[in-house]
């Protein structure tokens, strides 16, 4: 999974502003250069997780909304393996039918085997 670093960056700003803070402030809290804070903001430094952490303490947030949309990589498998836990506890007709159905979106749930009878 490859995180969104501009879309970090744009929440870490967001935080930071509704902080009341600018990245000089912000930098000073966390021991870095205001020059760093602008790259890590605008995307084009990929901050380490100690950093992020740092950041998230001083923003008086967690580091899950940092991140933000992110993690709708690790979402969507958690649900796709629920999916498939789903369609493993049905009958025949039943998952022939979700086949059926799921067959309009293609690459929808990925690899999903053939029902069974």
């Amino acid at each position: 999974m490859e995180l969104d670093y501009k879309a970090i960056g744009q929440n870490i700003r967001e935080y930071r502003r509704k902080s009341g803070l600018n990245q000089k402030e912000l930098a000073e809290l966390v021991n870095l250069s205001p020059q760093h804070i602008s790259h890590i903001e605008t995307g084009h430094t990929k901050l380490s997780l100690p950093t992020l952490v740092v950041i998230a303490n001083a923003l008086s947030t967690d580091c899950n909304s940092l991140l933000g949309k992110t993690l709708t990589g690790a979402q969507d498998k958690l649900m796709c393996q629920e999916l498939l836990s789903i369609y493993e506890g049905m009958d025949y007709k039943n998952g022939n039918c979700v086949l059926t159905y799921l067959a309009y979106w293609p690459n929808t749930i990925p690899s999903l085997p053939p029902f069974r009878k």
